[in-house]
């Protein structure tokens, strides 16, 4: 039995790797555009929201536990200490998985198609959106405290999808023994996930039956979705399983109720009614953050449920219109079951829905030279545009980064030269926010551009000055009670009398907020 599994796994890898072989020039092509899109961030360090905590390892990796990454703290605690790699090392193998996981997602339409998928600028174009929307990536780069997890975890849970797609094919058991394991372990890593496996299903079943011509049978289509959703279900009983029983040794920190809209308002039209304006602000008209290619391929969706409709005869023209709905509902359920606009960093569900999407798109499009040339044309602007948006967000949060590197040392040198040329061995207590109105062209995407010393945070910011070489002490609760006694009698800094040195501390007043 063992030898018969390992021949399966050797067959599925070796399958995979022929198929890197037969499309190595659009292979070549995305490593050419990962360095076009990631080169920048690689190799210009700035520090974002977390990473001041973790960048020198002081962190206890099993905190990770009570958030309900269980994946995440394990992965810490055998290969970082827990804590991070180095900004260039973390973000360079980050964008490595998150390259590998979209030739993965590629090679999984690829399979779910049968193999009908012809064109190799498909397949570039695929693995091309899914590694360069701005709003999304650019959140989840940035977060180096744990990106390299996420792109394992996309890539695991891509590998799950191809066992289950093989499954489909062989009918050999022991896929989704495989699928089950690897899905729990993304979800270990990343509660997302769960909509990038729903996101996805909904693909791979558009793929089975507008692209996979061999499947009439509607008995054989609820086989194929039946294989996807016990899967699903299992692993995720697993998931809350083994989370629940982690909770009785690390209690959870209610992380999750931070984005509870329902604890803040019970009514379901309010709800509902913000959590659609919200998907609308934040997806459609935020076209300095890349929102453009969200317009397009909705609108694109729109167009292909009405394309089903009119193409497909008997049940699948009933089908296909649901399953395109259902794929373009998927990626925002989070949304509406915790009435709460989601962080663009969770929505990595739409990497999968922008990317599958176009694939459909030309892979149904009719083989007319001027037809082509103008959609070739169209996305390939689209993917440029993309990549031009993305790069122009690393280098905002450079300039960003370069700010507040600036404030602190001038902050610093000020304490330093009223504490008679010496570094002040007490902590520093920071009184309201200040925002730089010096940063012009500074992108905020959520906490992308946002300067540390806008937090209104004092451990946040002793973190910063911390990572970037200051050795100063953290503040007690009572430290900063008694500073903010001081507020009234401190100007905003950086004017005179903004600072003050007391016995066992040093109190900066940023602003009255």
């Amino acid at each position: 039995m063992n030898k018969i599994i390992l021949k399966e796994v050797n067959n599925m890898l070796f399958e995979f790797i022929n198929f890197l072989k037969l499309n190595k020039i659009m292979v070549l092509f995305v490593g050419l555009l990962m360095i076009l899109t990631f080169g920048y961030e690689i190799c210009n360090f700035t520090l974002s929201i977390d990473e001041e905590i973790y960048i020198f390892a002081k962190k206890e990796p099993f905190i990770w536990f009570a958030d309900g990454r269980f994946g995440i703290a394990i992965f810490k605690w055998i290969f970082m200490a827990g804590g991070m790699f180095p900004p260039f090392f973390a973000t360079a193998i980050a964008s490595l998985f998150l390259v590998m996981s979209g030739l993965m997602w590629c090679y999984n339409i690829y399979q779910a198609s049968n193999k009908n998928i012809k064109s190799k600028f498909a397949f570039f174009i695929c693995v091309g959106l899914y590694i360069s929307i701005p709003t999304v990536i650019s959140e989840y780069m940035m977060y180096s405290s744990y990106n390299i997890e996420v792109g394992i975890g996309l890539t695991l849970l891509a590998i799950s999808s191809n066992f289950v797609i093989t499954y489909n094919k062989t009918k050999f058991k022991q896929h989704i023994l495989f699928a089950i394991i690897l899905l729990f372990c993304a979800f270990s890593i990343y509660q997302a996930f769960t909509l990038v496996f729903i996101t996805s299903t909904c693909l791979f079943c558009i793929c089975y039956l507008v692209l996979d011509k061999s499947i009439n049978s509607f008995k054989d289509f609820l086989n194929k979705l039946f294989s996807f959703v016990i899967v699903f279900i299992i692993a995720i009983i697993l998931y809350f399983i083994t989370n629940k029983v982690i909770h009785i040794f690390y209690p959870s920190r209610g992380y999750l109720d931070n984005f509870n809209g329902w604890k803040v308002n019970s009514d379901i039209t309010s709800n509902l009614y913000n959590v659609i304006r919200g998907i609308g602000k934040y997806y459609f008209y935020h076209s300095e953050t890349g929102s453009n290619v969200f317009i397009v391929t909705f609108g694109v969706i729109l167009l292909l449920i009405i394309y089903s409709l009119f193409i497909f005869n008997s049940w699948k023209k009933i089908v296909i219109p649901i399953l395109f709905i259902c794929y373009s509902i998927a990626p925002f359920l989070m949304n509406f079951i915790f009435a709460w606009n989601m962080p663009y960093r969770t929505m990595l569900s739409l990497l999968v829905l922008i990317s599958g999407t176009w694939i459909i798109v030309i892979s149904i499009t009719p083989k007319k030279f001027y037809i082509n040339i103008i959609l070739y044309l169209m996305i390939f602007i689209i993917l440029i545009q993309q990549v031009q948006k993305l790069n122009y967000i690393f280098y905002s949060d450079n300039l960003r980064y370069k700010t507040d590197l600036r404030i602190s040392e001038e902050i610093m040198s000020e304490i330093v030269e009223m504490n008679g040329n010496k570094f002040p061995d007490r902590p520093i207590v920071f009184l309201g926010a200040y925002n730089p109105d010096n940063r012009i062209n500074v992108i905020h995407v959520e906490d992308v551009g946002r300067s540390y010393f806008s937090l209104k945070n004092t451990h946040r910011l002793t973190f910063l000055l911390e990572a970037t070489g200051y050795n100063v002490p953290h503040a007690t609760g009572e430290q900063i009670q008694r500073a903010n006694t001081y507020a009234g009698k401190l100007t905003n800094w950086p004017q005179k009398e903004s600072i003050k040195i007391l016995d066992d501390i040093v109190v900066v007043k940023l602003s009255d907020q």
